[in-house]
């Protein structure tokens, strides 16, 4: 696009810098920041259809690009440049997570437009895999280019065309259904009790990965421990038609691929098993079940036996109290053989990495810690406070508990004027408490009772399970 006339010096706000380099903007890199020029007078950008229609369906354009925007110059513009836009795509109206992408044009044209892929790219990154139509919030940069000198007409604030467009990926082929169940030796090849995986409450598109414990004994082992996968439709059917196996029947591998029609796998290996399929990739393992997880590290002196426990009630996600104050591991067994360390993108492990976890960025303190075996994923909650509340308060207000130096035990006074029912609860919401028996305190549990009486409270979380004592 080559422009024909020059701008007025009056707009010039900076003189124009060299780059260094090209960015992933398609538009080279200036050092230092790029120069501005004004708006106003300057440049008009309008959206054109199918973006200015506000429905995208980018289907109708694989392989190939979308027409997004046409411009124009209203007042005098420097011979011999270019104009590059760079389109603005998020999730969000504040675009706080907005992912660039450098329109494409024509020479000639005025009309730029966006690579249907990149979009596709893009909005799976923000929004995941599922095949739904959803919102898109949609604004332009405009950028003019002499060589290989590049300025930003405006400033970092100026954006044209912000619109939002409803916005349909690309249909990936492949259907993930609700739920899965298995069917075999487990329930001697009963449609009717195949038992059902576990899975998170995330979309089946984003986390495509459904878990199941099995328990094989010696006796099946040796005869073979038979299975296929029933997708939720079947099961709902009472149809044998459409179960997931594998290629070859009578297959004794741990792990492979799965074929809708396919025929029935058979598992050799005695024990507690953890069940994973991932019906986004079409795939299966089974694998050893960990029953809890260690985390030496910084804190304890990487010592397994003086380290805490996650615990678990499915093989699959793993929660509780850590303190940290430097790197650290999970392990899944009490030795070094295996470990869980650090992958290569924040909350990730991967097994028999070379990193350390890194110590949380608020710093050293306690943690509620839950870790995802099945997708590789952790996360961790600082707990600014631990308290009591309950019937005794009018469940309107906390008794705070003071902390250990280590942040594992916590203890305080409370006045119970009558029986009562009561609670822990972290950072005084409700998003984490424990509860249920005060020798066995569970996330999230049930109320306890107390009788009246002025009491020494003092929680332990050294080991799991947590228990709760109180002393008059």
């Amino acid at each position: 696009m080559k422009l024909t006339k020059y701008i007025a010096p009056a707009l010039m706000m900076l003189t124009l810098a060299a780059c260094d380099d090209t960015s992933d903007l398609g538009v080279m890199q200036t050092n230092p920041q790029e120069p501005v020029l004004t708006p106003a007078g300057v440049l008009t950008v309008s959206t054109v259809q199918p973006v200015s229609g506000g429905q995208v369906v980018l289907g109708d354009y694989e392989n190939s690009t979308i027409p997004a925007v046409q411009y124009a110059f209203v007042d005098s513009v420097i011979e011999n440049g270019s104009v590059n836009i760079v389109m603005q795509v998020a999730s969000k109206e504040d675009f706080s997570d907005a992912i660039d992408i450098p329109l494409q044009s024509v020479a000639g044209s005025t009309t730029c437009s966006v690579d249907a892929k990149s979009w596709d790219d893009a909005f799976r990154r923000l929004l995941g895999k599922a095949p739904a139509a959803k919102t898109n919030y949609v604004r332009y940069a405009a950028y003019l280019q002499i060589g290989s000198q590049i300025s930003r007409i405006g400033t970092e604030d100026t954006w044209y065309g912000q619109t939002e467009v409803t916005v349909t990926p690309v249909d990936l082929g492949i259907h993930v259904e609700e739920a899965y169940y298995l069917v075999g030796t487990v329930n001697n090849w009963d449609l009717a009790t195949a038992i059902k995986f576990e899975h998170s409450d995330k979309n089946v598109y984003d986390d495509p990965i459904f878990t199941l414990a099995i328990d094989i004994t010696a006796d099946q082992a040796a005869g073979g421990w038979w299975w296929k996968i029933v997708p939720e439709s079947a099961f709902k059917e009472q149809s044998w038609s459409g179960l997931y196996g594998v290629e070859k029947d009578g297959d004794t591998a741990a792990s492979g691929n799965l074929f809708a029609d396919g025929n029935s796998g058979m598992l050799v290996t005695p024990g507690q098993q953890l069940f994973t399929i991932d019906m986004l990739s079409c795939t299966y393992s089974v694998t050893n079940a960990v029953p809890q997880l260690y985390t030496p590290g910084n804190s304890n002196g990487w010592s397994i036996d003086g380290s805490s426990i996650l615990a678990t009630s499915d093989y699959t996600n793993y929660t509780g109290f850590l303190y940290l104050n430097g790197e650290w591991l999970l392990l899944p067994a009490a030795n070094w053989d295996n470990k869980y360390a650090a992958g290569t993108s924040d909350n990730t492990i991967v097994f028999n990495g070379a990193s350390n976890l890194p110590c949380p960025a608020q710093g050293a303190g306690l943690y509620w810690t839950s870790v995802n075996l099945g997708n590789l994923t952790y996360t961790t909650d600082l707990i600014s406070s631990l308290s009591v509340i309950g019937g005794f308060n009018d469940w309107n207000g906390d008794v705070d508990l003071t902390p250990s130096a280590d942040f594992l035990t916590w203890t305080g006074t409370v006045t119970f004027a009558a029986e009562t029912e009561w609670k822990i609860r972290a950072n005084h919401d409700w998003a984490i408490s424990l509860g249920g028996d005060a020798d066995n305190m569970e996330y999230n549990g049930g109320n306890l009772i107390s009788p009246a009486g002025t009491y020494t409270m003092t929680l332990d979380l050294h080991q799991h399970p947590y228990k709760v004592t109180l002393t008059k």
